[in-house]
């Protein structure tokens, strides 16, 4: 049986799953986000948000499967 890991949807805000702009090349594994919605700048590298070592994740989730880029 093999897992899927959840990565964190770089879209999508980790604060309040509000709408990220994205700063960077996604497909180079990192980029700083900023919320549309709330203003909240993050760091997503490879599949993660910084501010998960903080605080609860609020961003949706994805596979390798369902990978959205």
């Amino acid at each position: 049986m093999e897992l899927d890991t959840k990565y964190q949807n770089p879209y999508t805000c980790n604060k309040c799953t509000g709408q990220n702009n994205i700063n960077g090349d996604l497909r180079e594994g990192e980029a700083m986000t900023e919320c549309t919605e709330c203003g909240f700048k993050d760091f997503w590298a490879y599949g993660f948000f910084e501010s998960s070592q903080e605080m609860e994740s609020n961003a949706s989730s994805y596979t390798r499967k369902t990978c959205p880029f």
